[in-house]
């Protein structure tokens, strides 16, 4: 019997399976990834997925895979280093079979009939209901086995800060980030990354516009600020750019029933961009 396939359901089918697979990728890795960036991958997913409308052929489909996967994540993730990459993409297929597994499994069990793979590309008439409700069960199953086989952090990865600035305190939670080697260039001192809305009260009114543009108003920043603030050039997997940051009148550390007084710069990012943390401590200003 002739299978027939609409590229419509095909593309929507592809789109929203391979969204959640990368999705899935970047909550395994830890990799706090624009969601556009991750449409942009299971859109390009979705493209290959006419693949399948190609005459079966297994050197076309195995080359075809790693075209697939190489470009899928360097759309999803961009380009970070061979090492990065080979993490990212090695995560993606993993999760991918992880996906399609049970993907098979449950539609197996509700409706095997009809369902249709040629050159590595799963097709099958489905409804919406059925396609959302399954895709989401895939993600909740592959999220509970990350939190089981992922080891919770030692508690000493963990601090308290209180950062003064202008007669003003703020405190706030601070993850001790071993991946955090940011400077500021010129004094080389160590710098936190923080959320603006942890260091909004210890920032003027004057000078909050500043932060909130990421740098971008600076003509209106008070004078005795201008002399604060530099300008931190940052590397991460998710991209690079610059944070604003400043130097506090005082910054100290409470880990562990300790109290540390560090030097060093804060620097201010948008909110929810440091994914669980609202802060990240460089290593660098426990020392000393």
């Amino acid at each position: 019997m002739t299978q027939i396939i609409y590229v419509d359901v095909l593309l929507a089918v592809n789109l929203f399976v391979n969204y959640f697979i990368l999705l899935g990728s970047a909550r395994f890795l830890n990799l706090h990834t624009p969601r556009r960036r991750l449409l942009l991958g299971a859109a390009l997913g979705a493209v290959y997925s006419l693949s399948i409308l190609l005459p079966q052929n297994a050197l076309l489909s195995l080359l075809l895979k790693l075209v697939m996967a190489t470009t899928i994540t360097l759309a999803a993730f961009g380009w970070h280093g061979k090492k990065v990459f080979l993490k990212e993409a090695g995560c993606f297929l993993v999760i991918s079979f992880s996906f399609g597994g049970i993907l098979f499994a449950l539609w197996y069990i509700a409706a095997p009939p009809g369902l249709l793979v040629h050159n590595g590309v799963v097709y099958f008439e489905i409804s919406p209901i059925f396609l959302a409700g399954a895709t989401i069960v895939c993600y909740l199953l592959l999220r509970v086995l990350h939190r089981l086989v992922q080891r919770p952090a030692p508690k000493s990865l963990y601090c308290h800060v209180e950062v003064a600035a202008d007669g003003a305190v703020c405190s706030f939670q601070a993850k001790v980030d071993t991946g955090n080697s940011l400077v500021e260039p010129f004094s080389q001192l160590p710098v936190l990354v923080a959320e603006y809305p942890c260091v909004k009260a210890v920032i003027p009114q004057a000078a909050r516009a500043f932060f909130e543009s990421g740098g971008m108003q600076g003509e209106k920043l008070p004078e005795i600020w201008q002399k604060k603030i530099r300008m931190a050039p940052f590397h991460s997997v998710a991209g690079g750019g610059v944070l604003p940051c400043f130097l506090p009148e005082e910054m100290i550390v409470y880990q562990q029933n300790r109290a540390h007084k560090a030097q060093g710069y804060v620097a201010v990012c948008p909110p929810k961009q440091l994914g669980e943390h609202p802060a990240l401590l460089n290593p660098a200003l426990l020392e000393g």
